[in-house]
């Protein structure tokens, strides 16, 4: 993958710094190439590995189901002990599985 990605930027770069054979000058500067890569970096899908992906959707997931806010800024929760304690449980559930 990354050997693909490499010659892709090589193929992009050399298309983008060719030089106009009957002006002989380089037809878009620094700014427009660093312009084009920009772009193209937003429409085109990342291709991530297995453990990449294993990673991303556990990380997905553990953010989206934690209501790690919701019990500590709970109006109900009264003390200070007892924040710390629901503080604790959800960092320590949230660690696990990530483990």
């Amino acid at each position: 993958a990354r050997s693909l990605a490499s010659r892709l930027v090589r193929a992009a770069s050399n298309a983008l710094w060719r030089r106009d054979e009957t002006e002989g000058v380089n037809s878009v500067n620094k700014q427009a190439v660093a312009h084009y890569f920009l772009e193209r970096a937003k429409y085109i899908p990342l291709r991530l590995e297995l453990r990449e992906r294993k990673s991303l959707r556990l990380i997905e997931s553990l953010l989206s189901v934690s209501q790690y806010t919701d019990i500590v800024d709970a109006p109900g929760v009264a003390g200070t002990a007892k924040r710390s304690q629901f503080i604790m449980r959800e960092l320590d559930a949230l660690l696990s599985g990530l483990i």
